[in-house]
């Protein structure tokens, strides 16, 4: 876009490589350490790739779109854009190191999320594209400290630790708290152990959900952590598993469920607390 500028601070260069997108560039940094700061100004901006070589302070760029992948092999501060959008792949963003990162995505209409470090925050204006059933976004981290949605949900988080979790809009996929989910490309199964979400908040309806912490579902394929559980009774859950205050304003449809070894006593759905004892849609 006319007027936008690239500024890297600290240690490292960057260049900037043609795509087969005619005006869509990949960035290349190398060098950078967390001493080093990538800020792009300007107006709306499209960029295909962005990738780092080492660690990088801070990537700031309110206006940027990523239309291709976010590759960082060490330790990111803070990630900070206005939106990824996939197309026929997910935009993956993949973060390499330990230390906490906080993580602003703006508009994550087909994001895939890959990060080994913990992430303090996540805040999104969508998760997945309400536009499109199809297009839906995923984060896999150690932890995953406050989730902030302003707008709907639409795929899965998944993490040991997670929330407090804010959805603004309404809510369709998974947040499951206690299953480590290795990449795509990875023969390794998933694995269980105890889990925990500070609190749920969701501002509209959900639907054909699973909101859980502490499940152990062996021997099962992700997609059949959707209910209905079928397996022959093999799910179990975890002690030391816990999700705490749970308030939907909408509705919780008969197929979506919320579980753990500890619940709140009543949750608020529709504007009126429910009993969570009893309630099929709080049990396994």
């Amino acid at each position: 876009a006319s007027g936008t500028t690239f500024s890297l601070t600290g240690p490292g260069t960057g260049t900037f490589n043609n795509t087969a997108f005619i005006g869509v560039l990949d960035v290349a940094l190398t060098g950078t350490t967390l001493a080093s700061r990538l800020v792009i100004l300007g107006g709306t901006y499209e960029l295909n790739h962005l990738t780092t070589d080492s660690s990088i302070g801070t990537i700031s760029g309110k206006t940027v779109v990523i239309a291709g992948n976010i590759t960082i092999p060490g330790d990111v501060k803070e990630i900070d854009l206005a939106g990824l959008i996939g197309g026929d792949a997910p935009s993956i963003v993949q973060l390499n190191g330990t230390m906490p990162v906080k993580v602003n995505l703006g508009n994550a209409y087909y994001t895939s999320i890959e990060s080994s470090a913990p992430i303090t925050s996540l805040t999104v204006k969508n998760w997945g594209d309400p536009r499109d059933t199809y297009f839906n976004s995923t984060a896999y981290a150690p932890s995953i400290g406050t989730f902030n949605d302003t707008g709907a949900f639409q795929g899965q988080i998944s993490a040991t630790n997670i929330g407090p979790v804010t959805v603004k809009g309404n809510f369709k996929g998974d947040i499951l708290a206690g299953i480590t989910i290795p990449p795509d490309n990875s023969p390794a199964p998933d694995t269980f152990s105890a889990g925990k979400i500070k609190s749920v908040k969701i501002g509209g309806n959900v639907t054909t959900s699973v909101i859980e912490a502490g499940l152990n579902a062996p021997n099962e394929p992700l997609p059949q952590y959707q209910t209905p559980f079928s397996s022959g009774g093999l799910e179990s859950l975890i002690s030391g598993s816990s999700i705490g205050p749970i308030s939907i304003a909408g509705t919780l449809s008969s197929d979506s469920f919320i579980f753990s070894p500890s619940l709140p006593n009543k949750a608020t759905i529709d504007g009126k607390p429910v009993q969570t004892s009893g309630d099929p849609r709080f049990a396994l």
